[in-house]
């Protein structure tokens, strides 16, 4: 390295340019790797939040997302940092994205939200947390499963009669919200 920035500096020297000038000048055009490195995306075109996620290391994405790294991009599955942190129980991180605008019902190729997720792992505190966030638990995956449904397979009792109650309230909502309307 030495040698090729001295090599540089005699031209930049003999050119009567400074060195950054011919550094510039000696750049050559970047590949489709250098290309997604420079815009922070691994070679599955996951980017730099999504590869920190997906290996555990929490600590690099929750200073990803707190510099305005996109929270809702997917990897090639269609899941978001969001579906990785639930998954790896990053309840901090998962509350960072969330305050980043994380979308809770974001869903992956097979249809899973977070909130699927979640139920899945049994987290009842993650749980709280996306319905607080507005988690719709009336999504339903690409086998015809809501949350609660994923929570009564994984045996996860507490986390389905948590969602059951959210659902029962949404669906008092709506119904309210119907009968409320003034008559036409």
């Amino acid at each position: 390295m030495q040698i090729i920035i001295g090599h540089l500096k005699d031209i930049a020297d003999s050119l009567e340019f400074d060195l950054a000038e011919a550094i510039i000048a000696l750049q050559v055009v970047p590949t489709k790797d250098e290309l997604a490195l420079r815009h922070s995306a691994d070679r599955l075109r996951n980017d730099a939040l999504l590869q920190a996620v997906s290996t555990g290391n929490f600590l690099a994405a929750k200073r990803l997302v707190k510099n305005g790294a996109d929270v809702n991009a997917t990897d090639h599955y269609g899941q978001t940092a969001l579906h990785l942190t639930v998954i790896g129980g990053a309840r901090e991180l998962t509350l960072s994205i969330l305050d980043k605008g994380g979308d809770p019902n974001a869903q992956d190729n097979d249809g899973r939200t977070p909130l699927h997720r979640a139920a899945e792992m049994g987290d009842a505190d993650t749980v709280k947390l996306l319905l607080d966030r507005k988690a719709d638990c009336t999504i339903r995956n690409r086998w015809n499963e809501t949350p609660v449904r994923v929570a009564r397979r994984a045996h996860h009792l507490g986390v389905m009669k948590m969602l059951q109650e959210a659902q029962n309230m949404r669906q008092d909502l709506q119904v309210f919200a119907i009968h409320s309307l003034p008559p036409e």
